[in-house]
C-alpha cells in the first residue's frame, strides 16, 4: 500500500456542494453499505465505459480516467463504513494505490472525497493497511 504523503488527494469534509465549475467532474456516491452497492453507484456516477464489478476492475478504471474530458475528478462518498470492514478496506487500499499509480501518467487529478463523520474509522482502516 502507499504511503500516508500520498494522502493529499483524499479529503473529508461535513457537506459537499457541487460548484459550477465546468472543468471539473464530479460523482456524488451515495451511502451504500456492501462491494456491490458501492459497484452500482460508481458505474452510475462516473459513467465507467466497462465494468467486471470487481475489485481487479475498479483499480484498472481508477488508473486511468480517459474516458473523462474533464481534467479534475471529485469523487464524493456521503457514507461507506456500513461496508463490511473487509470490502471497506480493498476499496480504500484502491484508492489509496491508484492515488500513487496516477502520479506516473495520468492526465487526470482525481480527488476522493468523503464525510468528515467517517474520519476516524476511515483513516484508522488506512493507517491499519500501512
Amino acid at each position: 500500500m502507499a504511503s500516508m504523503k500520498n494522502m493529499s488527494e483524499i479529503s473529508f469534509v461535513s457537506e459537499f456542494l457541487h460548484p459550477t465549475d465546468s472543468s471539473s467532474y464530479y460523482a456524488d456516491i451515495l451511502v451504500v453499505d456492501s462491494k456491490d452497492g458501492l459497484f452500482e453507484e460508481l458505474n452510475s456516477k462516473l459513467a465507467f465505459p466497462y465494468f467486471g464489478f470487481n475489485w481487479d476492475a475498479l483499480w484498472d478504471l481508477y488508473c486511468d480516467f480517459h474516458w473523462i474530458e474533464q481534467r479534475y475528478i471529485n469523487i464524493y462518498h456521503q457514507g461507506i463504513t456500513q461496508m463490511p470492514f473487509h470490502e471497506l478496506s480493498v476499496y480504500l487500499g484502491i484508492v489509496v494505490d491508484s492515488c500513487e499509480e496516477r502520479k506516473n501518467y495520468s492526465q487526470h487529478n482525481v480527488h476522493f472525497i468523503f464525510n468528515s463523520n467517517e474520519k476516524d474509522f476511515i483513516m484508522d482502516v488506512i493507517k491499519k493497511k500501512q
